[in-house]
């Protein structure tokens, strides 16, 4: 439960405060707010802490341009779709498709939580499985010869590439 949301009618915000009440203080993990607007209204919604200014209308139109560039450049510099000769269209969808795995990857998880999830599917024979079917909609979307893996069949050895990357990099050592 939220204690005393604010309502600032002078600069039109609803303020939430940064304490929560009730059972498992601390532990929320949910807080649900119903704005009720006329049809064809445009509502701006910022989340932002006491010490750093909400970043909205243009001055957040602009940083947003400025870290989509950014992010564009970079993915040229690094997978290099457009010097290849690849259409507009797959530079796009390469970005688009990165932007989903790497957004649906959240902060709190980290990519040590990712590594070792993925150490703990290792059977004793040291072999990981390629796919990961962890439910019954992963089954529905992989051919059935696929659904019972072998540890005979070698993978890639990616994870061992990723770690050695992970280790020549100072700022992951720090």
């Amino acid at each position: 439960m939220i204690a005393a949301t604010e309502v600032d009618r002078e600069h039109q915000t609803l303020r939430l405060p940064n304490r929560f009440i009730g059972i498992g203080e601390g532990n929320t993990k949910l807080i649900a707010i119903q704005l009720n607007v006329p049809m064809n209204s445009t509502v701006e919604v910022s989340f932002s802490t006491d010490v750093e200014e909400a970043v909205t209308g243009e001055m957040f139109e602009e940083i947003l341009h400025q870290r989509s560039d950014a992010f564009i450049d970079k993915f040229e510099s690094t997978f290099g779709l457009a010097a290849k000769g690849y259409s507009g269209f797959y530079q796009y969808m390469g970005r688009y498709a990165l932007s989903n795995m790497l957004g649906s990857i959240g902060f709190t998880s980290g990519y040590n939580r990712i590594i070792f999830s993925w150490l703990n599917t290792m059977n004793v024979e040291g072999w990981i499985p390629r796919e990961m079917i962890l439910s019954k909609e992963d089954e529905m979307l992989v051919p059935s010869e696929f659904l019972l893996q072998k540890d005979s069949i070698a993978n890639p050895p990616m994870f061992f590439y990723l770690i050695q990357r992970f280790l020549s990099d100072e700022k992951v050592i720090q």
